[in-house]
């Protein structure tokens, strides 16, 4: 079920400004993780990613899309990794695949051509790739009432370090007996986490943050590749954990973020996994 098959996976990078075939970044650039609001943004996107899926959910819930321009690449991609296409188009500079956009805002960028990325159309630059730094940026940018980072909880702590536990990409790639024993650690993460969730709504409290996004990136993905490759267990075994994904599949503009079947076939086409349920689809209002 979860072997591969006519892997299309982008095998490259950039070096120096330049797209290079087969080769990986030993140096990588790093980009300042900060913005001037006065200034054209862009966030680019795409649908697989739940790096850039935590980052489009704080775009939405911290609602900034005023400020934020949002551009959503094709969630297939091709030898030359993150691609537009006439479906999704890139609506900024018009190009091609994304590392397109990497060398426009930074001509000698080395790094992996990832999203999401936050591109400047004034100062014609790339200003961040780092998820965590992205999603506490934008919750510095309006002050709405959510608080993504509250000063009085370890949120980029809980990312960093916890997160690691629901590592779902490891159960791919792999025979079906190591798959399993994968499953079972997420089995037994996930225990742990339903019984954390049983006096409290989300990981701190009655008010998500960062965390909880940054989770519900992973939840959904769980059922949309680990469910439908393997025949695992649904969330809604665990009910705290159900309930923490279905509450913030409800907030407003959270559903205009999630496209199920855009989700898992670039997922499934970008590796060549074969899927066990080519119709599996999940009821997240229930």
């Amino acid at each position: 079920l979860i072997t591969t098959n006519n892997n299309t996976m982008s095998k490259g990078c950039l070096i120096d400004g330049k797209w290079t075939e087969g080769a990986s970044p030993s140096n990588p650039s790093s980009l300042p993780d900060s913005f001037d609001p006065n200034h054209k943004l862009h966030l680019y996107v795409a649908m697989p990613c739940p790096f850039a899926h935590s980052v489009w959910l704080a775009r939405e819930l911290k609602k900034v899309q005023d400020k934020i321009d949002l551009v959503v690449a094709d969630p297939v991609q091709d030898a030359g990794g993150w691609r537009f296409s006439e479906q999704y188009p890139d609506t900024v500079l018009g190009k091609k695949n994304l590392h397109e956009v990497y060398s426009a805002g930074g001509p000698h960028y080395t790094g992996w051509s990832s999203v999401p990325l936050l591109y400047d159309s004034t100062s014609k630059t790339n200003q961040s790739n780092t998820t965590v730094e992205l999603m506490r940026l934008f919750d510095d940018l309006n002050d709405n009432g959510v608080h993504l980072f509250p000063k009085d909880k370890p949120v980029k702590e809980w990312i960093l370090n916890e997160l690691k536990n629901y590592n779902i990409g490891e159960v791919f790639g792999k025979s079906p007996e190591e798959a399993q024993t994968v499953i079972q650690k997420l089995y037994k993460a996930l225990d742990e986490l339903d019984q954390k969730l049983q006096n409290q709504k989300f990981l701190f409290g009655e008010d998500y943050t960062a965390a909880d996004l940054r989770l519900f990136s992973i939840l959904i993905r769980y059922e949309l590749w680990v469910v439908a490759a393997t025949g695992a267990r649904s969330l809604e075994q665990w009910k705290n954990i159900w309930r923490l994904t279905t509450s913030i599949y409800k907030l407003d503009g959270v559903a205009s973020t999630i496209d199920q079947k855009e989700m898992a076939d670039g997922f499934f086409k970008k590796y060549g996994y074969a899927r066990g349920n080519e119709n599996h689809v999940v009821d997240f209002t229930k």
